[in-house]
């Protein structure tokens, strides 16, 4: 989603970065900073959607281990969620709190009796240092996953079951048994 705006002086600048920041907080407005701070001009804005950074836990069934995985995580200060099996027809991105994904509503009768035999792991938000620091911390504290995977603007729409068959079909393919 883009917005272009256009910047006749630098007065008007401090007004509509007043403006963006009520009508749009959680956005990066980053170039239009940069804009106020250079003068005045023809100023393009890609909006990014602020999202936190998630980790989202599926089908882990060792409480002490799901416990031993989130200590191992608080220092980074994280959103952790923690999927429980009813939520697995809805939408990653919905489930990690990106706001253009919204809920499904599907009959109880359609729901897929699908089960996973695997814990997953879906790091969302989480990039650069952080996502090295991340991975590097959950080797560290011995808490192994079966299957991690990222949220992108491929999988986002997915459910979970969706992402676990993709995931299964990748190990099985690098790990033949």
């Amino acid at each position: 989603m883009n917005y272009i705006i256009s910047i006749i002086n630098p007065d008007s600048l401090s007004i509509l970065m007043d403006l963006c920041n009520q009508l749009f907080p959680y956005v990066l407005l980053s170039k239009l900073r940069r804009a106020i701070s250079s003068g005045w001009g023809f100023t393009c804005i890609r909006r990014s959607v602020y999202m936190k950074p998630t980790i989202l836990l599926i089908n882990f069934q060792d409480q002490q281990k799901l416990r031993k995985l989130k200590m191992a995580l608080l220092p980074f200060k994280l959103r952790i969620k923690t999927i429980e099996p009813q939520d697995y027809s809805q939408p990653i991105g919905y489930l990690a709190g990106v706001k253009e994904i919204s809920q499904v509503q599907i009959p109880s009768a359609l729901i897929p009796q699908e089960q996973m035999e695997k814990e997953m792991l879906i790091l969302a938000g989480i990039t650069g240092n952080l996502f090295d620091q991340v991975l590097y911390t959950l080797r560290k504290a011995g808490t192994p996953v079966d299957y991690k995977a990222v949220l992108t603007e491929h999988n986002q729409n997915w459910n979970c079951m969706q992402l676990y068959k993709e995931l299964e079909k990748e190990h099985n393919m690098y790990h033949p048994s």
